[in-house]
C-alpha cells in the first residue's frame, strides 16, 4: 500500500486544524454576552463579559463554603441579615472597576432583558439540579444571601383551587402557575456598591466574576472553619463543666441522703440486711437497705420481700471467692454476702429475728 505523500499529510493536518478552530468558535458562540445599558433608559448596550452557564454556576455553588451544616452559618457576622467577613468588599470593588472599564455609568443595575432572562434560566437550572446534590443550598442562599428568593424559584408551584360540578360536588383543582424569577435586582433597588444580594446574584451569572467569588468564598470558609472549631471546643468545655456540675450535685445529694439515713433509727429488717451485706447494722454510704413497705426492703438496685423467702431452705455459711472469705445468706434463690469478718452465729440470730417479724414461706425440705 502506497504511503501518503507529504502534500496529503499537510492537507489532512490543515483540515484537522480547521475543525478544531470551528469547534472552539462554536463553543465561544454558545457563551452569550452579559449586556448592560451604557446610559440609563438607553437602548445602546455594552458588554462587560459573558454569561455563566448553569454548569459553571453550579460548580461555584458547589464550593465547600456552601456544604457546611446549616446551623454553622450563625457563627459568621451579618450585616442587614447578609453574612459578611473580611474580604467581601472585593465583590463590589471588582464590579465597579469592570463597569468603569466598559463605560457603564454608576447607578441602578439594569440588564438587557433577553440577557437577564437567559441568566435567570441558567441560575434556575442550576438550583433545580442542586436539590438532590445539596438539599440545604437553597435555604442557605435564601436565608443568608439572596433574601429575595421565593419558596421555589426554580420550579413552578401548583395552586389548589376549589371547583364545583353541576351537582354541587366540590373538588380540588390543581392549577399550574408560572415560577417566580431567581434573580431580582430590584430587591436592593439595583444597588451594587456593597456586598448584597444584587452584587452576589450579578457575580453568580457573570462568568468572569467567578474567580473573584471563589476567593471570597475561600476566605469565608476559612473563617467559618476557625469559628466552628472554636465553637466545638467551647461546647466541649461547657459539656465538661456540666458533667462536673451534675457529678457534684449527685455527690452532694448522696451525702445528704446518707446523713438523713444515719440520723434516723433503723428498722429491724434494715439492720439485718445491712449486717448481711456490709457487716454493719447501720449500713454504708455505698450500700444500705431501706424498708419501703412492711417486710419489703431495697438497696436501690433490687427489692426483696422477706415473706417470699424460703425459711426452710435458708442457710448462712462461709464461702470463698478467690482468696476472699465471704459469709453468705441465701435461700437458694436470693443471695446476700459480706466480706467483712463478722460472727456467723450473730448473723444467724439476726435472720431468726427477721423471720419472726416477717415469716417467709416453708417447704418440706
Amino acid at each position: 500500500m502506497r504511503a501518503p505523500s507529504r502534500s496529503h499529510r499537510f492537507v489532512a493536518g490543515l483540515v484537522a486544524l480547521c475543525l478544531i478552530l470551528a469547534a472552539k468558535n462554536s463553543i465561544a458562540q454558545t457563551a452569550e454576552p452579559l449586556l448592560i445599558p451604557l446610559q440609563t433608559f438607553d437602548l445602546k448596550m455594552g458588554s462587560v463579559g459573558l454569561l455563566a452557564s448553569s454548569e459553571e454556576i453550579c460548580k461555584l455553588l458547589g464550593h465547600r463554603f456552601f456544604q457546611r451544616p446549616a446551623d454553622a452559618y450563625r457563627l459568621l457576622d451579618s450585616e442587614s441579615s447578609t453574612l459578611t467577613w473580611d474580604g467581601v468588599e472585593a465583590s463590589h470593588l471588582w464590579v465597579a472597576r469592570k463597569f468603569e472599564e466598559a463605560g457603564i455609568p454608576k447607578g441602578r443595575l439594569v440588564m438587557e432583558p433577553q440577557a437577564l432572562k437567559k441568566a435567570e434560566e441558567q441560575l434556575a437550572r442550576c438550583l433545580q439540579g442542586k436539590e438532590t446534590e445539596q438539599p440545604e443550598l437553597y435555604n442557605i442562599l435564601k436565608k443568608h444571601f439572596l433574601h429575595y428568593l421565593p419558596a421555589h424559584c426554580h420550579k413552578p408551584i401548583d395552586q389548589v383551587r376549589k371547583s364545583v360540578d353541576d351537582q354541587g360536588n366540590l373538588s380540588d383543582l390543581k392549577v399550574p402557575t408560572a415560577r417566580k424569577p431567581c434573580i431580582d435586582f430590584d430587591y436592593n433597588s439595583g444597588q451594587y456598591g456593597h456586598w448584597n444580594s444584587t452584587t452576589l446574584s450579578l457575580m453568580l451569572i457573570w462568568k468572569e466574576a467567578h474567580p473573584v467569588l471563589a476567593r471570597i468564598f475561600d476566605r469565608g470558609d476559612a473563617l467559618l472553619q476557625t469559628r466552628m472549631a472554636a465553637q466545638a471546643q467551647k461546647e466541649q468545655q461547657a459539656e465538661g463543666e456540666e458533667r462536673r456540675r451534675l457529678a457534684a450535685e449527685k455527690t452532694q445529694e448522696a451525702q445528704r441522703l446518707w446523713q438523713e439515713y444515719t440520723a434516723r433509727d433503723k428498722t429491724l429488717l434494715e439492720q439485718v440486711f445491712n449486717f448481711a451485706t456490709v457487716g454493719e447494722v447501720n449500713g454504708a454510704q455505698h450500700e444500705r437497705w431501706t424498708e419501703v413497705q412492711t417486710c419489703t426492703v431495697t438497696d436501690g438496685r433490687r427489692q426483696i420481700d422477706v415473706r417470699k423467702l424460703n425459711m426452710t431452705a435458708f442457710r448462712v455459711f462461709p464461702d470463698w471467692v478467690g482468696s476472699t472469705r465471704q459469709l453468705v445468706s441465701t435461700d437458694g434463690a436470693m443471695r446476700l454476702a459480706t466480706s467483712k469478718q463478722i460472727p456467723m452465729d450473730r448473723l444467724q440470730n439476726a435472720w431468726r429475728l427477721a423471720f419472726q417479724s416477717c415469716p417467709g414461706t416453708r417447704s418440706r425440705f
